[in-house]
Formats: structure tokens, C-alpha cells, sequence
């Protein structure tokens, strides 16, 4: 049956329209949304944890933790659209966005950890403080492929 379902022309082009459309917000994947991924997801596991121990387990926060990541993602997407219309598709606004994110959600992860007992090799925090300092770039708009910095009308 599932065989059956796996090889219909339906599923095969619903699938491959769901894939392109993921590829076209997303651009090209990269290892560091793989890796933001994968801290998102054992921030998610350490919350619950940490809630489990404190004997404060709501769904309020975890479903405001879950929209607060989607918001996230929603900045990747953004970021990937700048990169693809002004700069040529080159993923310099993403890798920007991905690696703020990474950190921010490296030190959420060690705040749980800690709030779980374990012990923090201070220099892990102060490598991703300083990361996370660090990716905050800026970007001068006159560089930008724009309509306005060609001289064109808009």
C-alpha cells in the first residue's frame, strides 16, 4: 500500500512542489541552518527539561518558544530574499542571520544545561557572546545592487 502511494504521480509531484517551493524560500541549504536546527531542537528538549525539574511544565511557554523560533526562521527566509535580489544570491545576509542565530540558541542551550546541573566551561559562553557580538554586521546600502544606486528610476 504505501509502496503503491510512494510511486503515484500525485505524491511524486506534490512532493517535488513542496521541495522546489522549501528551496526557493530558503535558497540554498546551509551546514549552519542544519546546525541552528539541531540547537533548536535540544533548546526545545533542555526547556522541557528544566520545566520537568522545576515542576513548571506549561504549554504557554513552550508554544511561545516554538512561535519564537518560527520567527526566527522567518528572518533566515528574509535574509535568504535580501541576498537573492540585491546580492547576486550569494548567501552573505543568511550566513549573517544563521550564525546570530546559532548563538543565541548556543546560550539558551547552556542556560539550560546549567539550570540542569551540569557544569559550563566558561570559555564555550564567552566564545558564543562573542560570536553572537560579532555577527551582528552591517551593510552599506550604497553597495547594494539597487535601481537607486545605478541611477535608474524606481
Amino acid at each position: 500500500m504505501l509502496a503503491k502511494l510512494l510511486s503515484s504521480t500525485g505524491f511524486t509531484v506534490g512532493t517535488t512542489f513542496i521541495g522546489g517551493a522549501l528551496a526557493v524560500i530558503f535558497g540554498t541549504w546551509l551546514p549552519l541552518m542544519t546546525a541552528v536546527l539541531i540547537l533548536q531542537g535540544a533548546d526545545i528538549l533542555t526547556g522541557v527539561l528544566v520545566g520537568r525539574k522545576k515542576k513548571e511544565i506549561s504549554s504557554t511557554p513552550f508554544f511561545d518558544g516554538l512561535k519564537k523560533k518560527v520567527g526566527m526562521w522567518i528572518l533566515v527566509i528574509l535574509a535568504n530574499v535580501l541576498d537573492t535580489t540585491f546580492l547576486g544570491g550569494v548567501p552573505v545576509l543568511k550566513s549573517a542571520v544563521c550564525t546570530f542565530l546559532l548563538a543565541g540558541e548556543g546560550l539558551s542551550l547552556i542556560e539550560n544545561v546549567g539550570l540542569l546541573g551540569a557544569p559550563i566551561p566558561p570559555f564555550i559562553t564567552d566564545y558564543l557572546e562573542k560570536l553572537r557580538d560579532d555577527s551582528a554586521i552591517s551593510v552599506d546600502a550604497s553597495q547594494l545592487n539597487t535601481k537607486e544606486n545605478k541611477g535608474e528610476d524606481a
